[in-house]
């Protein structure tokens, strides 16, 4: 490939669109003296690609790898040269249209993305040439259909051929006889002269005949045969110098192609290399955070992970306020995990809490699990468990409420160290006046037979509480604790051998809404219905102080022993009361069901004032956790309202239900988490639902339950409540699919 130069000054001050092309062009290349100077016109070989900048009606050469400076000398393209030509033909800027209207036109345009350059002043990257001639024509080129007419032609054109091939052949031996009679001076053959003889300036009358003039024929066709050995010699050279040209042309071409291949496998290699030495030092740090999670490892406890592949809630529930993190003591009955009571969080994706957590509270722990990334992995420390501690205590159990439908529910308890066993059957409910219990009752008269006595924890022992309810008439004494978890009450150390009632623990939260829902019972002359229960759905008949071992063979035998109370509960269920509760249009209150996304969660809240019962649509915020609690709750509302102005009347232990505005959702969630809620009902100024929103940064510190209900709700709940003044009972149903 060749290229032409031609010199020409120019000044550029800016870029113009830029031009990509491969191939074979004309120059015009920049002189000092300003005027074009087409004897420096040369010609050079180019193996990449060449950039254009358009502008003026020219293509120039772009300051690119491609070209050398503008001031260098060799013949090689250099900046601000102006491409002319391609392959000897020029190249034109002219629209197709404007080619096409002239005569005996023969130009070249570029091919681009989008078809044919068509004079447009903008970026054109040039994928290859076109060539463009318009003539007038002088012969046309046909062919014939008819069968007889082409085999008549074939014919001839076969002999005319035949006879052209022999004269050719015949002027081109007499050609090269005339030429090498030139060379050497002497007159054309005799074939070719008017006569025998031939009279020129240059030539002598000649005797064929003659003896001399034989051999000087003789020696003429010798010198021709060298000459025609000669001319093949040439020629051959010639092709075997061709030859080495392009061998040389393609050793170039290979030599270009294996250092771009060279460049590329190095570049690959150190990609490659690259990738194992990231690679390395990923595994690094995950060997030095494992040696670093193992070292803090303690004996006497047991160490597990839990690994959550898919995103969305993860199920687990921490105890409010403690530090380090530890699983709540209902945990086990909200999920499927195998996390047990007080086991400890101790590392998040095997970072560990103690080197990225200071503060040393909870919102900060729910922030670094937030933050991990998916798969997160959770490091859990628990302790190990002699074979007595292992050993299922007949004491742990449960208080199963039949009635009234919203507090029907599994609550669990634990049996006091003293006492009789759990005792069978289904029992009414009371609350103890005073309610610590700590003396004689004064509401005696209104305690019914063998019925439970909600009691209260502190002042005096717990078996005193437990002889103020068999005083009272009560079949059993249940103690709310000061907080959510269950312990062992001891017996103390007085005779206890007339004690004649059981006692039984509960969470706080739990005995707060038991408590609660009763109160709203009295006025109606009603009170919970429930019993007791071991083993999930095992009705205790162990004697006191039994144990049952995971390894006992006979423990079947002992969960078997049962209370006979199913006539009872089968009497219940024909009550009025009970069929009020229960019934096909209440069902449909508890049924409601709504279609929930991925971010979109909607559900059901059920409020009851011990009468009436109602239900609202509620769709949970953006922030905060991500389901209510199972169990009902005590509902109330803020005093005042809108709390923006802090609350003056105690939410602790309940679900509290503000009004929207005036001040920020999380400013609202904040004071409600603060104030020990145990969640938030945002009430709308419109009739319509929406997800709470609040800044990500600022919401990670909540952990209650938000949610949001709309405008209609407003009128039953603050009538129900009293303005605050009333507690009443609230539960949230949200269906497996959207929990």
């Amino acid at each position: 490939m060749y290229i032409r130069f031609v010199l020409l000054e120019a000044d550029v001050k800016m870029w113009e669109p830029l031009v990509t092309v491969v191939g074979v062009f004309f120059f015009i290349i920049n002189t000092t003296s300003g005027k074009l100077n087409f004897e420096t016109d040369f010609q050079s070989k180019i193996y990449s690609g060449i950039s254009l900048n358009l502008k003026h009606g020219q293509y120039y050469i772009a300051d690119t790898p491609g070209a050398i400076p503008a001031n260098d000398v060799s013949l090689h393209p250099a900046v601000d040269d102006i491409l002319t030509g391609v392959e000897d033909i020029p190249l034109s800027v002219q629209k197709i249209s404007e080619i096409l209207s002239q005569d005996h036109v023969d130009v070249v345009l570029p091919l681009v993305d989008g078809g044919l350059y068509n004079g447009l002043n903008k970026p054109l990257k040039v994928e290859r040439f076109v060539r463009i001639q318009t003539f007038s024509p002088t012969t046309l080129n046909l062919r014939p259909t008819n069968k007889k007419r082409i085999e008549a032609l074939q014919k001839h054109i076969g002999d005319d051929s035949k006879r052209r091939k022999l004269v050719e052949e015949e002027h081109k031996k007499n050609d090269n006889e005339n030429n090498f009679n030139r060379r050497m001076g002497r007159p054309p053959p005799a074939s070719i002269a008017t006569s025998t003889e031939y009279e020129s300036d240059n030539y002598r009358k000649i005797d064929t005949s003659d003896e001399e003039f034989k051999k000087h024929e003789e020696k003429e066709s010798e010198e021709w045969e060298k000459y025609k050995v000669r001319e093949k010699i040439e020629e051959s050279k010639e092709k075997k110098e061709e030859a080495k040209k392009k061998r040389s042309v393609d050793m170039q071409n290979e030599q270009i192609k294996k250092n771009e291949g060279r460049g590329k496998k190095q570049k690959e290699q150190t990609e490659k290399a690259k990738v194992k030495a990231a690679k390395r030092k990923v595994e690094k740090q995950k060997e030095q955070k494992f040696k670093k999670v193992k070292r803090v490892e303690r004996p006497g406890y047991e160490y597990f992970d839990i690994r959550f592949e898919k995103k969305g809630p993860l199920g687990i529930w921490f105890t409010p306020a403690k530090y380090p993190p530890t699983i709540d003591r209902s945990q086990g009955r909200r999920n499927n995990l195998r996390l047990l009571a007080d086991d400890t969080l101790i590392a998040v994706n095997d970072e560990l809490l103690i080197d990225n957590i200071q503060s040393e509270k909870l919102s900060d722990v729910m922030n670094m699990i937030a933050k991990a990334k998916w798969p997160k992995k959770l490091k859990f420390e628990r302790k190990k468990r002699t074979k007595e501690e292992t050993t299922f205590k007949v004491g742990s159990g449960y208080l199963s409420v039949i009635w009234p439908r919203i507090m029907k529910y599994d609550f669990p308890i634990l049996k006091a160290q003293f006492g009789p066993g759990y005792p069978c059957g289904i029992h009414n409910f009371s609350n103890a006046e005073p309610f610590e219990a700590c003396k004689d009752l004064t509401n005696k008269q209104f305690i019914q037979r063998k019925s439970i006595v909600l009691v209260g924890r502190g002042v005096c022992t717990f078996s005193k509480k437990a002889y103020a309810a068999q005083n009272a008439g009560g079949g059993s004494a249940l103690m709310v604790n000061t907080d959510q978890s269950l312990f062992d009450m001891p017996a103390g150390n007085g005779n206890l051998d007339d004690l004649a009632t059981p006692m039984f623990v509960i969470g706080v939260y739990d005995g707060a809404v038991l408590k609660v829902a009763n109160n709203l019972l009295k006025s109606f002359e009603r009170s919970i219905v429930a019993r007791y229960i071991v083993d999930d759905n095992v009705r205790n008949g162990v004697e006191n102080g039994d144990t049952v071992d995971d390894n006992d063979s006979n423990a079947e035998e002992k969960h078997t022993n049962r209370c006979n109370d199913d006539e009872k509960e089968i009497e219940i269920r024909q009550k009025p009361f009970y069929q009020h509760e229960f019934n096909v249009d209440r069902d449909k209150i508890w049924n409601i069901k709504y279609k929930s996304t991925k971010d979109t969660v909607y559900g059901n809240l059920i409020l009851w004032d011990g009468e009436e019962t109602r239900a609202f649509q509620i769709q949970m915020a953006s922030f905060g956790a991500s389901v209510f609690p199972e169990t009902p709750f005590v509902f109330t509302v803020s005093t005042p309202f809108d709390a923006c102005r802090g609350l003056q009347a105690p939410i602790k232990h309940a679900v509290v239900a503000i009004e929207r505005g005036k001040c920020q959702m999380l400013d609202k969630a904040k004071l409600t988490q603060g104030a020990g809620g145990l969640g938030l009902i945002i009430v709308n100024t419109e009739p319509k639902i929406m997800s709470p929103y609040a800044d990500p940064k600022e919401a990670i510190k909540i952990t209650i339950p938000v949610a949001l209900v709309s405008s209609k709700a407003k009128d039953f709940i603050v009538k129900k409540t009293k303005q605050g003044k009333r507690r009443i009972i609230g539960k949230v149903i949200i269906s497996a699919e959207e929990l």
